[in-house]
C-alpha cells in the first residue's frame, strides 16, 4: 500500500473535518462515558483549539495512485524544539485495516527526524486498543498515565 503525507488543503479540511470530529466525540463518549452533546461540545472546541494552532502541522493521508483521500495527521510542536506532539492519526471507515496508519506514522516519524526533533509524543484515551497496539509497534513506551474522576 502506497500513501502519503500532503500539506492538507481547505478541501480536504472541509471533507475530513465532520468525520474527525464524530470520530473524536465517539471516542470521548466512549472512553470517558460521557454524553453525546458534551462529547461532541470537547470534540468541536478541542479540533477547533488544534485548527488555529500556528505552529500546527497538517497532512491529508493519500493514496497516490488514485488520489484517495484516506484520513488526516495533525501535529504540533509547542512545548519543546526538541519534540514533536502527534494530536491526532485519524484513518476514514474506507482505509482501515490496510496498515495505513502504520504507513502513515512511519513517514511522520521520518518527517519529524528530517526536521530535527529527537522525540515524537501523543496521548491515547484508555482503552483504546487498536491505537495502543499500533503506537507499542511502532516503538512508542508508556511514560505517564492521566487520571480522571468524575464528580
Amino acid at each position: 500500500m502506497n500513501i502519503q503525507l500532503v500539506p492538507m488543503n481547505h478541501t480536504q479540511r472541509a471533507v475530513l473535518e465532520p468525520q474527525l470530529t464524530d470520530h473524536f466525540a465517539e471516542d470521548l463518549m466512549r472512553f470517558l462515558a460521557i454524553p453525546r452533546q458534551q462529547a461532541q461540545a470537547i470534540a468541536v472546541s478541542k479540533l477547533e483549539e488544534i485548527w488555529n494552532e500556528e505552529s500546527g502541522l497538517y497532512f491529508a493521508i493519500i493514496k497516490p495512485d488514485n488520489d484517495q483521500l484516506c484520513g488526516a495527521l495533525i501535529a504540533g510542536a509547542y512545548e519543546s524544539q526538541d519534540q514533536i506532539t502527534l494530536y491526532e492519526l485519524f484513518i476514514v471507515d474506507d482505509c482501515r485495516n490496510q496498515g495505513i496508519g502504520r504507513k502513515a506514522l512511519g513517514l511522520f516519524e521520518a518527517l519529524s527526524k528530517e526536521k530535527g526533533f529527537s522525540q515524537i509524543a501523543l496521548s491515547v484515551m484508555a482503552g483504546n486498543e487498536n491505537a495502543l497496539k499500533l503506537y507499542r509497534s511502532g516503538g512508542f513506551d508508556t511514560i505517564s498515565y492521566l487520571m480522571t474522576k468524575n464528580l
